[in-house]
């Protein structure tokens, strides 16, 4: 009345390519991030990594990141480092980056070493500027 009825076996058949090793540590890295430094925040230090940092708050050292954004009413006191630096705030130190933007808002007092430097119309700036060598 109430029998098992009997399955076949089931077979399966796992194949697992080679991934090439690159692809894996590529895979595996986690992706840079992004970080803020608050309105309300003051951090003494150097900052350094892979990801970029908004500045809102002051920062009294260097910044070694590849993006970097000070912020209107924001201050860094140091060295900035990276691939793309915009500057809303103040900024008392120099500047080395492929692109650097000095916003409206932006006050810099230090030296810029850039591919590019802009400065948009009522911006400061005080030091020298000097093509990057690559």
């Amino acid at each position: 009345m109430f029998s098992k009825k009997q399955q076949a076996p089931v077979t399966t058949t796992n194949q697992v390519e080679a991934v090439p090793e690159k692809m894996v540590a590529t895979q595996l890295r986690p992706a840079a991030t992004s970080s803020v430094l608050g309105h309300d925040l003051r951090f003494t230090g150097n900052l350094s990594g892979e990801g970029d940092i908004r500045v809102v708050g002051t920062l009294e050292g260097d910044i070694r990141v590849k993006t970097v954004q000070v912020a209107e009413g924001a201050r860094v006191d140091g060295m900035i480092v990276g691939e793309k630096v915009r500057i809303d705030g103040h900024v008392h130190g120099g500047v080395t980056a492929a692109e650097v933007h000095l916003g409206a808002t932006g006050r810099l007092n230090g030296d810029v070493s850039s591919d590019r430097f802009s400065l948009e119309p009522g911006s400061s700036f005080e030091g020298r500027s000097q093509r990057k060598r690559a």
